[in-house]
C-alpha cells in the first residue's frame, strides 16, 4: 500500500488513483478528516461538482470489479445435476441437507452456494444454468437476490424461487425436499 505523507495542504495526492485510493494515515503530517463527503484530487470536501462525486464513488466500484475473479467465491456441487440450488448465508446448509436427501432418491439434484453478494457471481451462476434444467432460488427472505439469478439463468433453463415457510426462520430442508419432489415429478 501507498502511504500518502505530509506536504503543503493543496497539493495533488493522488487520491483517486484507481490502484491505490489512499487516504492519508493519521499522524504522518496531514491534517485528516473523517467524513462519508466526496473529496477531490487534493483531499478537499467538494460535494457539488458533478464529475468529482462520479470519480469518488467510481474509483472503488472499479477497483473492486476489476479484481472480480479473484473476489468472488462460491461452492458449487451441481455436476450431472438437473435441477440446481441455489442459495447463500445460512439457507445454504439445508439447501445442501435437502440436495443429499434428494440424491438418497435418485433425483438429479445439485447445489450453488453464492459466498459473495457483490460482485455478483454472474458467470458462475450462468454455467450453472448451462448446466441444468431448472434452477431453484432458495433466499431467507422475500427474494431480494432471485431477479439477479432469473437475469443470469432464464436463458437456459427454468428458474423458480422457495422463500422460508415463514418470513425469519430458517428453510426446513423437508420443505425444500417437498419443493424438488414438485418440481421433478
Amino acid at each position: 500500500r501507498k502511504i500518502t505523507q505530509g506536504g503543503e495542504p493543496l497539493t495533488r495526492r493522488d487520491f483517486l488513483d484507481p490502484e491505490v485510493a489512499s487516504m492519508p494515515v493519521f499522524g504522518r503530517g496531514l491534517k485528516t478528516h473523517v467524513t462519508s463527503s466526496c473529496h477531490d484530487e487534493y483531499g478537499m470536501r467538494n460535494l457539488s461538482d458533478p464529475d468529482v462525486m462520479h470519480r469518488y464513488i467510481m474509483t472503488p466500484i472499479q477497483k473492486i470489479l476489476s479484481k472480480r475473479d479473484r473476489i468472488v467465491e462460491i461452492e458449487a456441487d451441481y455436476e450431472g445435476a438437473k435441477l440446481v440450488l441455489i442459495s447463500y448465508g445460512v439457507v445454504s446448509r439445508a439447501s445442501r441437507q435437502a440436495a443429499a436427501m434428494a440424491r438418497a432418491e435418485g433425483l438429479k439434484v445439485g447445489t450453488l452456494r453464492l459466498k459473495t453478494a457483490w460482485p455478483f457471481p454472474d458467470k458462475e451462476v450462468r454455467a450453472a444454468a448451462e448446466s441444468a434444467d431448472f434452477i431453484l432460488v432458495l433466499e431467507n427472505n422475500t427474494g431480494q437476490m432471485y431477479p439477479y439469478i432469473k437475469a443470469e439463468s432464464a436463458h437456459a433453463c427454468k428458474v423458480g424461487f422457495l422463500g422460508p415457510q415463514v418470513l425469519g426462520q430458517i428453510h426446513d430442508p423437508q420443505y425444500i425436499l417437498a419443493k424438488i419432489r414438485e418440481i421433478m415429478k
